[in-house]
């Protein structure tokens, strides 16, 4: 808005330039019917694709899923091949089914891990606790926190009432791979089929569970199943999607005297939120912040690998195993999951914790060999591959070209 004031008045072709920021600034600060109206007063013909797109994510986000989709399928065919688009135009007209989560022994394992965040972990609970999870049993292990999240989980589990809810305390931190496998080793959660990982900062939706059950009952091969994770607060900026491979002529170097071959490429990473990224689809690699873990992978690939300790990269090494073994990884991004802090690459503001991710970068490199990232990038990004060529068949098909 301190922009908008700035405009000269004299500004040749002031009026749509105005009109369009002040449409930017209303997606972003008003409720979405406030934010129609300013988009409506975009009338200059040289945004008129941009027009269409937001006027289309306004009505979705209000209700009115038919014309939203109508106004993406003119958009399609305006555009032609939009990778984006596609993939989110073909999950409106075939969305992602949301499955009701078993209230038996087939139900997943809710599991979660913590140290030192008792207010953080606390709200996280009461998230989880209105939510739909079925028969889900909840397993929190706090991991040698020394605040108040004793206290707090031993009232939580009076809060928890009948509902299955158990709480371990470790007396030292054995950082977050440990604690993963930790949780995994429980006979109780190896008993079940999958085990729901969630952080202990993360603010759960209503159908979050279900969600990705759907997805994972779509997907019983997939060894990882996860979803869209943004900030907390307006924008929303998205801190992670889904993740694939470069080849290395494409990759940022992390150092001058080491030879590197594992480029991990962050889709939509740093960026305003969007509906552009709500599809699903294969990938290397979904965020742990809120992911379900196949047991099925676990048994055939192993847990966490304990020499990312105390944390980074261990949740991403395990998918690279799980790809490499067949079973890959599903990105569910209708699904937003709020994190209530930065991912910890962002929270990277020291050279001890710079130097420990690079360290972690450097056992990374060395666990799986130049020529097994190969054959693991051209896997994963073929079923990407096929998975894009099946929509647009599909779409070409249904609307025509």
């Amino acid at each position: 808005r301190a922009l908008l004031a700035q405009i000269p008045a004299d500004l040749p072709g002031r009026a749509p330039l105005f009109d369009r920021l002040h449409a930017e600034w209303a997606l972003h600060a008003l409720p979405p019917t406030e934010a129609l109206t300013a988009v409506q007063q975009v009338r200059h013909a040289g945004f008129s694709l941009w027009h269409t797109r937001m006027t289309a994510d306004l009505l979705r986000a209000l209700g009115d899923h038919e014309t939203a989709t109508s106004l993406y399928a003119d958009l399609w065919r305006a555009i032609g091949f939009h990778p984006n688009l596609t993939l989110h135009l073909y999950e409106l007209l075939h969305p992602d089914t949301p499955a009701t989560v078993p209230d038996n022994a087939s139900a997943p394992a809710i599991v979660l891990y913590s140290w030192n965040k008792a207010s953080l972990l606390q709200q996280t609970l009461h998230t989880l606790r209105a939510s739909d999870i079925g028969g889900a049993p909840v397993f929190v292990l706090d991991n040698g926190s020394n605040d108040d999240t004793h206290t707090m989980l031993a009232a939580m589990r009076t809060e928890w009432g009948d509902r299955p809810f158990t709480h371990i305390s470790l007396p030292v931190n054995v950082g977050a791979p440990a604690a993963r496998n930790w949780l995994l080793s429980l006979p109780e959660v190896q008993a079940r089929p999958w085990a729901a990982f969630l952080d202990d900062d993360i603010i759960l939706p209503p159908d979050w569970l279900s969600r990705l059950w759907g997805t994972a009952q779509a997907h019983p091969d997939a060894g990882t199943v996860g979803c869209t994770i943004t900030d907390h607060t307006p924008p929303y900026r998205i801190q992670c999607a889904d993740f694939f491979l470069l080849p290395p002529e494409q990759g940022q170097r992390s150092f001058v005297d080491l030879q590197e071959h594992t480029f991990v490429y962050a889709n939509a990473a740093g960026l305003t939120d969007s509906a552009l990224t709500d599809f699903s689809r294969p990938c290397l690699h979904v965020s742990g912040c809120c992911h379900l873990v196949n047991m099925q992978s676990v048994a055939a690939c192993g847990s966490f690998d304990i020499r990312f300790t105390p944390s980074q990269f261990d949740d991403l090494e395990r998918d690279m195993r799980a790809g490499q073994a067949g079973f890959h990884a599903v990105y569910n991004g209708g699904l937003r999951i709020r994190h209530m802090q930065h991912s910890s690459l962002r929270q990277a503001n020291t050279p001890a914790k710079n130097g420990h991710i690079f360290g972690n970068k450097i056992k990374l490199e060395h666990i799986h060999g130049a020529q097994a990232i190969d054959r693991l990038r051209v896997a994963t990004n073929t079923l990407a591959r096929n998975d894009m060529k099946h929509k647009t068949t599909r779409l070409h098909a249904m609307l025509g070209a």
